[in-house]
């Protein structure tokens, strides 16, 4: 997608008006070197703005990740009082994906930003998930 998008630029589509969109990082599944290579083939191609968000617990995509193998507990998902998982990953672990994150947009002179993350960090803005 990255290379369609990589010939419209070249067609003249500003590349400003391009945000790249990481979206869900899954802790313990997305490899963050593919992350980095997307982020870096982006940068080559002039798209300056990055959004990301690590995934969220909704009870009916839990049903696919639980098929597929996914253990919530084990990759930094809590439960509540009522036996159900926050819809958030914990707070360190948003946290060292954001840092990470970060550290590869320092890398290529990309702007960062969250799709509607809590506790983002400083250099990375909190946007909503759509943009106009």
């Amino acid at each position: 997608m990255i290379e369609r998008v990589g010939k419209f630029i070249k067609q003249g589509l500003d590349p400003n008006m391009v945000t790249l969109r990481v979206d869900p990082i899954v802790p313990g599944v997305t490899k963050i070197n593919e992350v980095e290579a997307l982020i870096k083939r982006a940068s080559e191609l002039g798209i300056k703005n990055v959004r990301f968000s690590v995934m969220d617990y909704y009870r009916t995509t839990s049903i696919f990740m639980k098929n597929l193998g996914y253990n919530y507990e084990e990759h930094g998902y809590i439960k509540n009082s009522n036996g159900e998982f926050y819809t958030h990953a914990k707070p360190e672990v948003i946290k060292r994906i954001s840092k990470k994150m970060l550290q590869i947009a320092n890398k290529y002179g990309v702007k960062l930003s969250t799709c509607a993350e809590p506790g983002a960090i400083q250099g990375i803005s909190k946007q909503g998930c759509l943009s106009v």
